[in-house]
């Protein structure tokens, strides 16, 4: 087997920036017309459980569960915290 990192061609770089802008976009009208107003603690927690959950794998190459369920820890702290100015379903 080849350890070998395997480089990424322009064309697909540039496949994988657009794919990643029209999510971008589709998460921001949705998160404009939902009614999801804890929506940045979310993100946060979603996005830090990436982070921790990814890095592991990066750096040993092996997958283990005590870091994907502290991800998943992080993420769920993530959801159930509220932002600072809201206070149960109205933002301030």
């Amino acid at each position: 087997m080849d350890n070998r990192k395997k480089k990424t061609g322009p064309l697909k770089r540039m496949a994988i920036r657009i794919a990643l802008a029209r999510m971008a976009k589709k998460l921001k009208t949705y998160l404009k017309d939902s009614e999801m107003k804890d929506w940045k603690t979310t993100i946060a927690g979603a996005v830090l459980a990436a982070v921790v959950a990814v890095q592991p794998i990066v750096e040993s190459g092996n997958i283990d569960w005590k870091d994907l369920a502290f991800a998943a820890l992080i993420a769920a702290f993530g959801y159930l915290a509220g932002d600072k100015q809201t206070t149960g379903t109205k933002v301030k």
